[in-house]
């Protein structure tokens, strides 16, 4: 795998209550109905991100802040 060193920040609508989509970004499994089989989410600062993207590629990532 390659390391890449880079940021992402996007902006998405989501036609559902706040309620929801923040569950879907803070527990894997819902994470993983979301993103693809086997992809988890640690949802605090230091924690870690994986995504299995349906094609077989992978993402890795951590999670670097907390918002108030």
């Amino acid at each position: 795998m390659t390391e890449q060193s880079f940021a992402l920040d996007r902006t998405i609508v989501i036609a559902a209550t706040p309620d929801i989509v923040f569950r879907h970004l803070t527990e894997s499994a819902r994470f993983a109905k979301w993103w693809g089989a086997g992809s988890t989410v640690h949802p605090r600062p230091g924690g870690k991100l994986y995504i299995r993207h349906p094609d077989g590629k992978e993402s890795r990532g951590d999670v670097v802040e907390e918002e108030s």
